[in-house]
């Protein structure tokens, strides 16, 4: 916090709370985006239809001057992050590892907008209770979340129940 690309303004009122320390990579001025935020979270084995639907969702949404957050993880996840991309205002992805395992998030042009952030240091490698921790953030650095598919247990299905504890 303080720092000049410090998400600063949500920090002071993300619910929950946002960690006192996030890592970094990428399009930094994306962090304090003034528009609409708009997370999209979902099932890694969604059916093809949905995983269309998020994409041009995420797309159309972007193009529209909303940043769109995601948690990168296969399926609704990355295709949130594809569509972002083909968008005009582009993505934050959260990780669930360091940044330093960036591979295959982050497209060579460096003018896309994007910005990979994590709360783990830079080497942690991804894990499942990491992918839990990580909705957290996801969730308090967004305007609204949007559950693109879910099964009735699992992370989108307790991102969905995070939220409405959030209202």
């Amino acid at each position: 916090p303080g720092d000049e690309y410090f998400p600063n303004e949500r920090f002071n009122s993300a619910v929950p709370p946002l960690p006192g320390m996030l890592w970094a990579l990428g399009d930094l001025r994306l962090l304090n985006h003034k528009g609409l935020t708009i997370a999209i979270a979902g099932s890694r084995d969604a059916h093809e239809m949905a995983i269309d639907a998020t994409r041009t969702l995420a797309r159309e949404a972007s193009d529209r001057g909303n940043l769109i957050i995601s948690g990168l993880a296969q399926g609704i996840d990355s295709a949130a992050h594809e569509g972002a991309l083909i968008g005009k205002t582009g993505t934050i992805g959260v990780m669930a590892s360091g940044v330093n395992s960036h591979a295959g998030f982050v497209p060579s042009d460096e003018s896309d907008a994007i910005c990979l952030i994590s709360q783990f240091m830079p080497g942690e490698p991804w894990s499942g209770p990491r992918a839990m921790q990580r909705n957290s953030v996801i969730a308090g650095m967004s305007d609204r979340v949007v559950i693109a598919a879910a099964g009735l247990t699992g992370g989108s299905w307790e991102m969905a129940q995070l939220c409405l504890k959030r209202n």
